[in-house]
């Protein structure tokens, strides 16, 4: 099943975090589900330090934004505005991992047991679920190394300019040719106290965004699509089957919208959209030379990245709520297989059946949203360098 070809992927970055001295979800291969890891001393000692060193950085970032005259201000925004709901984003993760484990395990036991147990064959026999599968694949390895990537230009930025906010080095004494030996071995000591939190709330970030939510909903919208074809395929009876399939696909959206709707994706979607418009800005405007230090590449990149989130995520989820209410529509036409009684009964639970909507807040992802929020990135981005 597909999720199941990308669980080697999500245990290697939960054992990439575990490296880092931080155990929130493990998986028993036995049992095949995931648990949250029982919290020790040290374990929520480390999660603090990590999300208190954040706090740290968002403060001075405002700090300087608004009571400061900085050269660098653009710079310091580009920070602040991505630091503050990457904290949102990593802490719901890391505080709080149950929610998510149980959304990965309604996708493993609907692969498991619900989707085998329904005798669902024609599915399987879908030649363009390989492509869905290759995109899943991208979906986990992508976040992995940019798990990876995207905090060592953070580091190199550190090193090459440590006294720069809104890092804790600017709360320092001046790292200067004329520096003591203590103010140096003081820099050196935050740069990589630094270091470590930078790569451990990356790689819980890149997990809830790229290898939970993301491969999820690419599975959802996979599924939904093969229903789709395969009402449209299959003989114009219709059966309890692909009913019972689209409520288990229900099912796990709902857990979706439980774990992401209320503060988690609001904050995705503000940490895409700022850190797509500040570094495309960054890039095009020539602000910080590319070729002046290595720490500088991460901003192309960070742009391209966001802008193909913010892109890929509108469309697989605005292609789940239209393929979904295709597959309503089919299945309300379709005429009923069974009795007279229970072809009734049938057609009332078809009738109940509502759309899959991911929602942020009080809305929902539809299919003008991929254009609204790129299109709102690009007029941010304009404005910034009319105004530059």
């Amino acid at each position: 099943m597909s999720f199941q070809s990308v669980l080697h992927v999500v245990n290697m970055q939960l054992n990439f975090l575990a490296k880092f001295g931080i155990r929130v979800i493990h998986f028993d291969p036995k049992g095949y589900q995931f648990y949250p890891a029982c919290p020790t001393f040290w374990s929520r000692t480390k999660i603090g330090l990590a999300i208190t060193t954040i706090i740290i950085h968002v403060l001075t970032g405002c700090h300087t934004i608004f009571l400061r005259n900085d050269d660098r201000k653009i710079f310091v925004e580009l920070f602040t505005t991505a630091f503050a709901p990457g904290l949102v984003i990593s802490s719901s993760i890391l505080c709080y991992p149950k929610t998510f484990v149980y959304l990965m395990n309604t996708m493993l036991h609907f692969e498991d047991k619900c989707f085998q147990k329904m005798g669902y064959p024609p599915i399987c026999e879908i030649a363009f679920l390989s492509q869905w599968s290759l995109a899943l694949r991208m979906c986990a390895w992508s976040s992995l190394l940019i798990s990876a990537f995207v905090p060592f230009g953070m580091v190199m930025i550190t090193f090459y300019n440590p006294n720069i906010p809104p890092f804790i080095g600017s709360l320092l004494p001046t790292w200067s040719e004329d520096a003591t030996l203590s103010v140096v071995f003081l820099h050196m000591a935050v740069i990589l106290f630094q270091a470590w939190v930078f790569y451990a709330l990356s790689i819980a970030i890149c997990l809830n965004v790229g290898q939970i939510l993301f491969a999820i909903l690419l599975h959802v919208t996979m599924y939904t699509t093969a229903l789709s074809r395969f009402l449209k395929f299959s003989s114009t009876k219709l059966t309890k089957i692909p009913v019972i399939f689209y409520q288990q696909l229900e099912i796990v959206v709902l857990h979706i919208n439980l774990s992401y709707r209320r503060i988690v994706l609001p904050a995705i979607l503000f940490y895409a959209v700022s850190v797509n418009v500040f570094c495309t800005y960054l890039t095009l405007a020539n602000k910080l030379d590319l070729l002046e230090h290595i720490g500088n590449a991460i901003f192309p990149i960070m742009a391209a990245e966001t802008g193909l989130a913010l892109f890929g995520f509108g469309l697989i989820a605005a292609l789940a709520n239209k393929r979904s209410s295709r597959c309503i529509n089919q299945m309300k036409s379709a005429p009923s297989s069974k009795a007279f009684r229970d072809g009734v009964i049938l057609k009332k639970t078809v009738g109940g059946l509502v759309p899959l909507k991911i929602r942020y807040g009080n809305n929902f992802v539809s299919v003008y949203s991929p254009l609204v929020m790129n299109a709102f990135c690009t007029k941010g981005t304009a404005r910034l360098l009319i105004m530059d």
